[in-house]
C-alpha cells in the first residue's frame, strides 16, 4: 500500500494552473522544499524559512510528511463554506482541508475521499469553544474506491478537556475535542479527535478517519496559514 512519500530533502519545481475564477493560487511557479523522513530532523528554523504555510502529515501512524500549502480556494461546496487549503506532498498526493477537517484526497493509498458537503456550517468552522456553536453537524460523505457516493454522516461533538500542546513553533494551550460519527445505512460509528487553539478556536492538530475502511491521517500544523 502506497503511504505518503518522504524523502531526506527533496526539491521540486511545480507548475500551477488551471485555476477557476474563486481560486487564489499562491504562485504559478515555485519551489517547495520537503524534509524527512523523521519528523524530529526538521527544525523550527527551517519550517520559519518556508515562505509558506506547511503541515504534518501521517498516515496509519506511518512517518511524518510535510506538506506545502499549494492552493488556498473558496468554494461552494455548503454556505458560508471556510476556504478549501490544498495541501501537496514532494509525491504529489493532495490533502484538502476545510476548518481543520479534511474534505477531500488525492493519490492517497488505500482510497481518498471525493467530497464533503452541507447545507449547513461544519462547527469546526465556527469555534467549538464558543457556548453558541453547534455542538452538532450533518453532512453528506463521498469516498473511494468502490460507488460511496453521499452517506449522510452525523457528528456530535464534545469537549473533553484541556492541555498544552508542543508544536513546531512554540507550545500552545488547546482544548481536546472528539467527534463521533455516524453513518446509519452503513452501521459504522468511529471517532475524530480534535486539538483547538485556546486563543480562537482554530484546529491546529487532528487525527482524522477519511471513511469507513479508509485510512487515518495525523495532522499537525507546522507553520499556520494566514488569510
Amino acid at each position: 500500500m502506497r503511504q505518503l512519500i518522504n524523502t531526506s530533502i527533496f526539491i521540486i519545481s511545480l507548475f500551477l494552473a488551471g485555476c477557476s475564477k474563486n481560486s487564489s493560487s499562491l504562485s504559478q511557479t515555485f519551489e517547495l522544499a520537503f524534509f524527512g523522513p523523521e519528523s524530529q530532523n526538521i527544525t523550527a528554523e527551517k519550517i520559519k524559512e518556508l515562505p509558506y504555510a506547511s503541515l504534518f502529515v501521517n498516515q496509519n501512524n506511518n512517518p511524518n510528511a510535510l506538506l506545502v500549502l499549494a492552493w488556498a480556494e473558496n468554494s461552494d461546496n455548503y454556505q458560508q463554506s471556510p476556504i478549501a487549503l490544498k495541501w501537496l506532498s514532494a509525491n504529489k498526493e493532495l490533502v484538502v482541508t476545510q476548518a481543520g477537517r479534511v474534505t477531500k484526497t488525492v493519490n492517497l493509498g488505500g482510497g481518498n475521499i471525493t467530497r464533503v458537503t452541507s447545507k449547513s456550517t461544519d462547527p469546526l468552522a465556527l469555534n467549538l469553544l464558543l457556548p453558541a456553536t453547534p455542538k452538532t453537524w450533518t453532512y453528506s460523505l463521498s469516498w473511494q474506491p468502490g460507488q460511496h457516493n453521499r452517506y449522510v454522516a452525523h457528528s456530535q461533538f464534545k469537549i473533553t478537556g484541556h492541555t498544552s500542546l508542543a508544536l513546531t513553533l512554540g507550545e500552545q494551550q488547546v482544548t481536546t475535542v472528539t467527534e463521533q460519527v455516524t453513518i446509519k445505512d452503513l452501521n459504522r460509528t468511529y471517532e475524530n479527535y480534535y486539538w483547538l487553539s485556546d486563543k480562537d478556536g482554530h484546529v491546529v492538530k487532528s487525527v482524522q478517519t477519511l471513511a469507513p475502511n479508509l485510512s487515518t491521517l495525523t495532522l499537525t500544523e507546522a507553520k499556520p496559514f494566514e488569510e
